[in-house]
């Protein structure tokens, strides 16, 4: 009994074999009839694509604002805007010295009441010596 069980197993296994097989061939039979898709062209237009952009990252990796470092573009920054502030820098020392010297000139130079005293010191000593002068010179001239 056991071998006829195992002769019906082998027998049920082989038939879902059969059935498997039948399918597998069915579906072979209807890709064959079928066109197959061509890639060539898509992966033609793709390699076009990739060697574009591997010329453009090459052209970018040759780029001098690539290859600057934080500290180097700090360092050119630093020294542009000491190259474009020195004119400037040397216009306000001109423009302090003018100052300087304007200041100077100006503190010489007396306000009018200053001047006004001044003559009136002047003319009262001028007037005091004259007195004093004609009493010397009438004295000795008198004598």
């Amino acid at each position: 009994m056991e071998s006829d069980e195992q002769n019906d197993g082998a027998a049920r296994a082989f038939e879902d074999l059969t059935a498997e097989v039948r399918v597998m061939r069915r579906a072979i039979e209807a890709l064959e009839g079928k066109k197959s898709v061509d890639y060539a062209p898509t992966l033609a237009a793709l390699t076009q694509q990739l060697e574009r952009l591997s010329a453009a990252t090459a052209n970018l990796a040759k780029a001098p604002a690539l290859k600057l470092t934080p500290d180097g573009y700090a360092a050119q920054l630093r020294r542009a805007t000491d190259d474009a502030s020195r004119p400037a820098a040397a216009e306000l020392q001109r423009v302090q010295m003018l100052t300087a010297t304007l200041e100077r000139a100006l503190g010489g130079v007396r306000t009018r009441e200053e001047q006004l005293r001044w003559i009136v010191w002047a003319a009262t000593g001028g007037v005091a010596a004259g007195a004093m002068l004609t009493l010397f010179a009438v004295r000795m001239l008198g004598s």
